[in-house]
């Protein structure tokens, strides 16, 4: 304590003593700080105000004063002045009453010579945390202050990185629609709508700009383990829900990943013969997400614990893990302006719970003028469509929902999201059905995949090449029964498809012909995960992996090899 104190021995502190000079004799320093004494035998707040000291000490009676009165009246007029009351051992009982008046401390008047250093000492170290404290709250205040004017600079910066990007991509994109329509072209504008639209999501999500969106949907589009296997095609995962049309949040592309972790959680703790079941309902203005597993459980002890940095619960600590997860996805929930929390389950194991605030559109006629400018269509056929939902809803019962105008907005706007889609997909189907009936000798190749750009750029190739095209695929499912219809010479086969993945697919192939032939196609072609499992399963059988986006040469070159091999 001294050394902290003694930094200055020259400090000077000044008291005021109120009451009669002779009455008891003070040091005149204490630890290297030198003590200015005044006496008084009254209280004049006033002057006290214009020169205040930095200690008071009074006696229980000074002069015709009391000193709980004495003690109020500094509270009133300068509480930033401490008060020591010296007080008589017989009045140990008013102490307590003392110090909740607001007396700094007391002290016994038999041993003032012996405790007054003690307060002293105490006072200076409550000066200095005062003093501290005061330097926290300036430098926070101007920190507060430089973080305001970065945030005000990062603000501009991303309003001119979103304004200036999406010129850039609207020029970038006329120019891909001026180049003649081939594989590379149909490639080419496929991966810039990829990258215009992680871009802009970025950007959203740095702007906490939500977009609005069917969390049915998002569920369904996540992808889980080292397979990355999609929801619906799971062995493990069932997915509940009670109506797709009361689903809409206002979320950030983020939501998706505090999501994805919590099933990737639930699928790591259950057993492998147990199934994670995830249900979504609608209740009070809220859309809520449950995850159960089936797996050891979390005691009641440690639930708070689970979202905390760095934490591993002690049952699951021989499972793989940071202790991380579980922490950035509440921070992400709570960012969506949602909760997360955790229960057990009934059936053993823990429910992990999502609650998000349901999508509640403001101003509905000026949301609708809005989505006239995001879709550039006429107010007819925006209307058109906007009672063709209001209509569809309430035949479902959906009239007297309470937020019946926010359902209607919010399935409008998928609707729309979907045209969208099925007129790029119509673009393209018209194409594909085109290239099906070119080389109608060639060696036939079956086209399984989820994305129709990677259908459509494969199918140039292909009959470049003099093959013929006999059908695509979107999922492993549809290409296990395209197969067995066809019996294709060769079959391109992506990884990670909904309903059923590549592997599984090219497993089932391979149990019903033996001699197929397959080249795996994936941009996770060069991972070792899919080498090794191809590897394990089918040593004999004819195969191949390139990755994606695939090179003409290097596509002619593998096909032929595979055939001619095959035919050895």
């Amino acid at each position: 304590m001294n050394d902290i104190y003694n930094v200055n021995p020259k400090k000077i502190y000044r008291l005021l003593f109120i009451g009669e000079k002779e009455e008891f004799k003070l040091p005149q320093s204490i630890n290297g700080n030198e003590i200015k004494v005044k006496f008084s035998t009254n209280l004049n707040t006033e002057s006290l105000k214009t020169n205040p000291p930095d200690l008071i000490l009074t006696r229980e009676t000074a002069g015709n004063t009391e000193g709980e009165e004495i003690i109020f009246a500094i509270q009133k007029e300068i509480p930033e002045i401490p008060v020591v009351m010296i007080m008589a051992a017989e009045s140990r009982h008013s102490m307590k009453n003392m110090i909740s008046s607001g007396a700094f401390d007391y002290i016994h008047q038999e041993n003032f010579k012996e405790e007054f250093p003690a307060v002293f000492m105490k006072f200076l170290i409550s000066r200095e945390k005062q003093n501290d404290q005061s330097i926290l709250v300036r430098s926070l205040t101007t920190l507060a202050g430089h973080l305001q004017e970065k945030n005000t600079v990062f603000s501009t910066i991303l309003d001119i990185l979103s304004h200036d990007t999406k010129n850039l991509f609207l020029n970038i994109n006329s120019l891909i629609q001026q180049l003649p329509q081939n594989p590379a072209q149909g490639m080419l504008k496929a991966t810039f709508e990829d990258l215009y639209n992680g871009v802009m999501e970025a950007i959203n999500y740095m702007n906490t700009k939500p977009r609005i969106t069917s969390l049915v949907r998002l569920i369904n589009e996540i992808r889980v383990g080292p397979q990355a296997i999609p929801i619906s095609a799971h062995k493990r995962i069932q997915f509940h829900y009670s109506s797709k049309i009361t689903s809409f949040v206002e979320t950030s592309f983020m939501l998706k990943n505090a999501i994805t972790n919590i099933i990737e959680n639930a699928l790591k703790f259950s057993p492998n013969d147990k199934p994670v079941i995830i249900n979504l309902a609608e209740k009070d203005n809220h859309i809520v997400v449950s995850v159960q597993d089936f797996g050891p459980g979390i005691p009641d002890n440690a639930k708070s614990d689970v979202f905390k940095r760095n934490f591993r619960a002690k049952a699951t600590a021989y499972i793989e893990g940071s202790g991380k997860g579980l922490w950035i996805t509440q921070n992400i929930i709570n960012k969506e302006k949602g909760a997360l929390r955790v229960e057990d389950s009934p059936a053993g194991g823990s429910i992990f719970i999502i609650t998000l605030p349901a999508f509640r559109v403001d101003n509905y006629q000026k949301s609708l003028e809005e989505m006239l400018r995001w879709y550039d269509m006429s107010l007819s056929d925006l209307g058109d469509k906007e009672k063709s939902i209001r209509t569809l809803l309430q035949l479902q019962g959906f009239e007297n929902h309470p937020a019946f105008d926010s359902l209607v907005f919010a399935n409008l706007l998928e609707l729309l999201r979907e045209e969208k889609q099925n007129q790029n997909y119509q673009h393209y189907f018209r194409k594909l059905e085109a290239l099906k009936r070119l080389n109608p000798e060639g060696k036939s190749v079956l086209i399984v995949d989820d994305s129709i750009h990677v259908h459509y750029y494969l199918a140039n190739y292909l009959t470049e090449m003099g093959y013929k095209v006999i059908n695509y695929a979107k999922n492993g499912q549809e290409g296990l029964s395209y197969y067995q219809v066809y019996r294709p010479d060769i079959v391109t086969m992506d990884f990670t498809m909904p309903i059923m993945t590549g592997l599984e697919a090219a497993r089932q192939i391979y149990q019903f012909d033996n001699n197929a032939r397959i080249l795996f196609l994936s941009g996770l072609g060069d991972h070792q995960y899919y080498k090794n499992q191809v590897y394990r399963n089918w040593p004999g059988n004819q195969y191949r992996i390139i990755t994606k986006p695939v090179k003409r040469e290097l596509l002619q070159e593998t096909i032929k090899d595979l055939i001619e091999s095959s035919s050895s």
